[in-house]
């Protein structure tokens, strides 16, 4: 087995997860004593960012419900950083873009 490709992915979360909450760590264990509240949005149902949140909650031990976002997502993102700021979204999961 070797690595094909590696594309850095992020996190982010919206003003429902407290302040102190700084950590992956911090943010699983959030999610484990707040089941409700443990969903993520993605570009959609299938897609690679889907997948990682999927194995996220299934290594971590924890339940986290998808969401597929609204918006514009094939245009940077900006569809996703809206309902997260909108707070349609709790958390997203996005991929990581060069800054030009």
């Amino acid at each position: 087995m070797s690595t094909v490709a590696s594309t850095p992915t992020l996190l982010t979360v919206g003003p429902k997860v407290p302040a102190d909450v700084t950590t992956l760590a911090d943010f699983v264990a959030w999610c484990r004593v707040n089941p409700k509240h443990a969903t993520f949005g993605t570009p959609g149902a299938g897609t690679t960012l889907h997948f990682l949140g999927a194995m996220l909650g299934r290594t971590a031990s924890f339940d986290f419900l998808h969401a597929p976002l609204s918006g514009r997502w094939r245009d940077s993102g900006s569809g996703q950083g809206r309902d997260c700021c909108e707070r349609h979204a709790d958390r997203q999961l996005a991929r990581a873009r060069p800054v030009r």
